[in-house]
């Protein structure tokens, strides 16, 4: 009897984050599905050009109760351009392995929206003043629109996995191709962590 309980209880629990899971979902689709959000980080960051997630959960500046609602919902805002990034092939920036952020612009103005990680992650966003064609055109995003390089890439990649299928096939063994994939990775790593390094000395001088 009490196996069968623990087992309704389970039932329900699964039941429950999954709705949580669907709820969130809903929200982020309706935060990206238009400009009102954006329009309020317009508004919002003239006053305040470098806001926190914390900002808003445990108020340090005298905001009113629906900028705290509207606060609390940078997350949603960074989940919702992660997941249009990462079907378009873009990928965060990073500062170091515990901060990362996206490059987003809309009405001529550049934000970096980010998260910092940790035990529980804090997203952040902060407004800059100069941006280039890296940036994400957050109409882009409204619209869903697929990025200019999305479809050659996808064929690059696919072309790439056939290739390694074929050599798996006529009998290379999965240790050969995975170490050479792997050296491979490493050097090309090993320039862009050398091509960083320069952009970053040529900035400091």
């Amino acid at each position: 009897m009490k196996n069968i309980d623990n087992h309704e209880k389970m039932k329900e629990y699964v039941k429950l984050e999954q709705r949580k899971l669907e709820e969130r979902k809903y929200q982020i689709k309706q935060l990206m599905s238009n400009y009102k959000y954006i329009t309020w980080l317009e508004n919002f960051t003239k006053i305040y050009p470098k806001i926190r997630e914390d900002d808003f959960l445990y108020p340090k500046l005298k905001l009113d109760s629906k900028d705290i609602e509207l606060g609390k919902k940078l997350n949603l805002l960074y989940e919702g351009i992660n997941t249009y990034a990462s079907k378009n092939y873009i990928y965060p920036s990073k500062d170091s392995d515990f901060v990362e952020y996206y490059k987003i612009k809309y009405n001529n103005i550049g934000y970096e929206v980010g998260i910092i990680l940790g035990q529980r992650p804090l997203c952040f966003l902060e407004k800059v003043d100069e941006f280039d064609n890296t940036f994400i055109e957050f109409s882009d995003i409204v619209l869903n629109k697929k990025q200019v390089s999305t479809d050659y890439i996808e064929k690059e990649l696919n072309e790439l996995k056939i290739i390694l299928e074929k050599f798996y096939k006529i009998g290379i063994p999965f240790p050969a191709l995975k170490e050479t994939i792997d050296n491979v990775i490493w050097s090309m790593e090993l320039k862009e962590s050398n091509k960083s390094r320069m952009v970053l000395s040529k900035t400091r001088n």
